[in-house]
């Protein structure tokens, strides 16, 4: 009998690359290589405040890690108040490494704040149907919220589009200037989240949450990602790690 292939959270870094490649568009990013404060408060400056400060230490289990709900997220509105912030943060990861649920090794990103209506595309592998793609509210209510649309992969624009419009979401996108354009650029997110796991079957599992949704312009623009991969997949991945440099778009 074959052995079941294991799988667990690829390093957040090369999960957001992953996205780039894919032409899913992401947050504003500084992947830090070195942790402490003063590193910390100089990128931040240079991406320019309000910042987001995250703690992306991967998961030691496959278990997601929701940021917000453990204290590794902080909205950082200056370089005066960046301190408390940066602590508190430490504080959380330190709690949770303790516990073994992430690795002990502090790893830290700075974002340019995004804001608008936030939503989540996932998808995953079902072990009857094969690849499935899902769209809904997002944020750090998703679960709660109960507000989601799953369809068969691969989509089309046309499909994802009408995967909108089944959710509640789909009416608070309606209420935006820029409404008409946000579907849109919804429907060819989910479309290209569609193809990257039909593209990758060694991805059994992806979420983007939250994405948010601007509410003038309609632009779409990923904040976070959850992404599962095969355990021979991830080895050969994070040997590539080297290619991968911290990047920034102030």
């Amino acid at each position: 009998m074959a052995q079941k292939s294991s799988a667990r959270p690829l390093a957040f870094s090369e999960a957001v690359n992953m996205l780039a490649r894919s032409g899913i568009p992401f947050s504003s990013t500084v992947f830090l290589e070195k942790a402490d404060e003063i590193s910390c408060l100089s990128a931040a400056e240079k991406l320019g405040f309000p910042v987001f400060l995250k703690v992306v230490s991967s998961p030691t289990k496959d278990v997601a890690i929701h940021k917000a709900k453990h204290g590794l997220v902080a909205r950082v509105e200056s370089a005066q108040s960046f301190a408390a912030s940066y602590k508190r943060l430490v504080a959380a990861h330190s709690k949770l490494a303790s516990k073994k649920l992430v690795e002990r090794k502090l790893a830290l990103v700075i974002q340019k704040e995004a804001s608008g209506l936030e939503c989540i595309i996932g998808a995953k592998l079902d072990p009857s149907f094969g690849p499935v793609i899902m769209f809904g509210s997002g944020g750090i209510l998703a679960e709660e919220l109960d507000d989601v649309v799953v369809r068969l992969c691969p989509v089309t624009a046309e499909e994802a589009s009408v995967m909108i419009k089944g959710t509640k979401f789909y009416g608070r996108l309606q209420n935006l200037k820029g409404g008409g354009i946000a579907l849109q650029n919804l429907a060819a997110a989910i479309v290209k989240v569609s193809n990257l796991i039909m593209n990758h079957p060694e991805i059994p599992e992806l979420d983007i949450n939250p994405v948010f949704v601007a509410e003038d312009s309609g632009d779409v623009t990923a904040v976070d990602v959850r992404l599962v991969v095969l355990e021979s997949a991830a080895k050969k991945a994070e040997k590539k790690l080297e290619l991968w440099k911290p990047f920034s778009d102030p």
